[in-house]
């Protein structure tokens, strides 16, 4: 049971880690855009 607990954790944490990678991602994706929108 505590393994499976465990096992959970990890890909809650490896889930969490792309949704932060794919956020960063579109921050950077739109800040360049509307520089080219400024400039």
């Amino acid at each position: 049971m505590d393994w499976l607990r465990s096992e959970d954790l990890k890909e809650e944490k490896n889930v969490t880690a792309s949704v932060v990678i794919i956020a960063v991602e579109v921050v950077i994706l739109l800040s360049v855009v509307a520089k080219r929108v400024v400039s």
